[in-house]
């Protein structure tokens, strides 16, 4: 996310990264899109008041997409457009295709020991569906997928698609390794960079 951050920053654009509640040095504990949203939209609404901030493009991957359309559907936000990596459409389509000789492709060692804090509870709890909030969102939605994901079926983005109002696009990729979110940034940079600098380009002035 810091290669990526820096990209964006070099042609121009504004970028805050946001560790939602029990991840990184963020306290709470995290609750799979029951009210993440709000704290997205929290520090949306700080960046417009402490730097007016009036045009922001929220970037969500995997169940950070779920919870960035939930932020835009369920709040009064200055946004401009969603682009969705990988993104949940419903926590119950998320199954797992573990292979034990290829996780260290898709797992760094040390986030296995540094997983986001949560209950268990949360996890069988009723939660936010973004298949049902996209409905609620009119601003432009970019659909980012591999094809045959090991975590996230790319299925979740077509369903995602098939709800979103225009405009919408998606972008299922043919890359080998089956890989989710932001390892995709890492493996193949040249066919996602440009996909999300060119949406960028036609919905967020610099």
């Amino acid at each position: 996310m810091i290669r990526l951050a820096g990209l964006l920053q070099g042609i121009g654009y504004g970028v805050s990264i946001v560790d939602v509640r029990g991840h990184g040095d963020t306290a709470g504990t995290y609750g799979f899109n029951r009210h993440e949203h709000e704290d997205v939209a929290a520090v949306v609404r700080d960046l417009s008041l402490r730097d007016g901030t009036t045009h922001v493009v929220i970037l969500g991957l995997s169940v950070g997409g779920s919870i960035a359309v939930s932020t835009a559907a369920r709040n009064d936000l200055p946004l401009c457009g969603l682009i969705l990596v990988s993104p949940v459409a419903e926590l119950s389509k998320v199954v797992p295709r573990l292979n034990p000789f290829t996780m260290h492709r898709h797992i760094a060692f040390r986030q296995a020991f540094d997983r986001p804090r949560f209950d268990w509870k949360f996890s069988t709890s009723p939660k936010l569906r973004a298949t049902e909030d996209i409905c609620r969102v009119h601003v432009p939605v970019s659909l980012i997928h591999v094809r045959n994901d090991w975590l996230v079926s790319h299925r979740n983005s077509e369903l995602l698609y098939a709800a979103a109002n225009e405009p919408k696009e998606i972008h299922l990729l043919e890359i080998a390794g089956n890989y989710h979110a932001d390892r995709v940034f890492g493996v193949a940079p040249d066919r996602i960079d440009p996909i999300v600098t060119d949406f960028l380009g036609r919905t967020l002035p610099k």
